[in-house]
């Protein structure tokens, strides 16, 4: 069935105590959630000062200088906060890539708070088409009330801030309006190592993941484009295929657990609304070099059954549009569906989990539950929301993943 947004991260950085916190959001069936700032627009753009501008040799604009705007006055400028491990930020890339390729007279730049043998580190594996600032003590990053990332601002020829957001938001359409333009045309200059494949309907790309980002992911897809960010082929098959992991047979663990950079753009005049679905699942296979049959097994799972309706009842949600939370000690769901906590059960503790025949799944309910180990989460989902695990012998599909030679 089709959706409109599924956005998978993981972002948060703790700035105060400096250590990398897993944040995961899981939005389903909804526009996309973007952390905002109290707004700057309409305010003149405080001075951007690092302590060090480093990637003036892949650049296309060399003008940053000690002070910044004052040297930039008369130019419009995209300003892109954002670090290392932080997968959004990292997905964003790509786009702000594209956008500083076809509008050279724009002038755009990035600050992180990582230090320059980080940033360097990270640029020999990733290639910016314009200037990083370092700002390890965040003067520049306080001074524009960044707190969650990515942020973007775009400040206009005057130095006021015209524009703020994610920068998977920024459209042609602001930049045409700033320059006084018509709309660009595309640059199809695509570097190397971006690799593609190249089709008059869409554009794909496919890759091992070789950032090292660990635990840090992100996946989104919209009607016309996905992207996906450090997933492994299993993940993958979660959430393109929705084959969730406990499903999932193969005897090659390394193929199972390598991960993969995805990205499709699906031209809007040849590709139908939401047929970028469909696609990825006809080009991934073949991309990745694996295939999959299905194996029907008759073997014992958890059946979700409803022990206390007026329990659960209380936690029924107002939430219109799906949201999870979650790290390594608990889950907070917001406007989940049954089926969507089945589907994370299965895919968190590898379990095997149907719902029971006489549940309607069409109400919503919020849930924060213990994540340690199954027991604990099984226990909470009874004293708490009335939610009752029993093992039960019933026929299940599993998927057979199969290396392509």
């Amino acid at each position: 069935m089709p959706y409109e947004f599924n956005y998978i991260w993981a972002l948060l950085y703790d700035i105060s105590m400096k250590t990398y916190i897993y944040f995961l959001t899981l939005l389903l069936f909804s526009s996309s959630i973007i952390a905002q700032n109290s707004s700057l627009v309409g305010e003149k753009a405080p001075e951007i000062e690092v302590r060090e501008w480093l990637n003036f040799s892949n650049s296309i604009n060399e003008k940053p200088t000690d002070s910044v705007l004052k040297g930039l006055r008369g130019n419009v400028v995209v300003l892109d906060f954002w670090f290392t491990k932080c997968a959004p930020c990292v997905a964003s890339i790509p786009k702000l890539n594209g956008l500083s390729r076809q509008y050279p007279e724009v002038v755009f730049l990035s600050i992180s708070f990582d230090d320059k043998s980080t940033i360097n580190s990270f640029l020999e594996k990733l290639q910016l088409f314009y200037p990083v600032g370092s700002d390890p003590t965040m003067k520049t990053i306080d001074s524009y009330g960044v707190t969650l990332f990515p942020e973007t601002f775009v400040i206009d020829q005057k130095g006021f801030i015209k524009w703020q957001g994610s920068p998977f938001h920024l459209e042609e359409e602001l930049f045409n309006e700033l320059l006084g333009v018509e709309a660009h045309s595309k640059s199809l200059t695509i570097s190397d190592n971006e690799n593609p494949n190249k089709n008059p309907a869409y554009t794909l790309m496919v890759q091992k993941h070789t950032l090292e980002m660990g635990r840090s992911s992100y996946s989104h897809s919209n009607p016309y484009d996905l992207n996906i960010l450090n997933y492994s082929l299993a993940e993958i098959l979660s959430s393109q295929f929705n084959i969730n992991k406990s499903r999932i047979i193969s005897t090659d663990s390394t193929m199972m657990q390598t991960t993969y950079d995805v990205r499709l753009e699906a031209d809007k005049s040849q590709v139908e609304e939401y047929e970028t679905d469909e696609l990825i699942k006809y080009l991934l296979p073949k991309e990745l070099g694996f295939n999959f049959i299905a194996v029907e097994v008759d073997t014992l799972v958890n059946v979700i059954s409803i022990s206390d309706s007026t329990l659960l009842k209380l936690h029924k949600s107002n939430v219109k549009n799906g949201v999870m939370h979650s790290n390594r000690k608990k889950v907070e769901m917001e406007g989940y569906r049954l089926t969507t906590l089945k589907d994370f059960i299965e895919n968190e503790f590898n379990q095997l989990i149907e719902l029971d025949k006489n549940i309607i799944n069409k109400t919503k309910y919020d849930f924060t539950l213990p994540i340690k180990n199954f027991k604990e989460f099984e226990e909470a989902l009874l004293r708490d929301y009335g939610i009752k695990l029993s093992n039960e012998k019933k026929k299940i599909t599993f998927y057979k993943v199969l290396k392509e030679e």
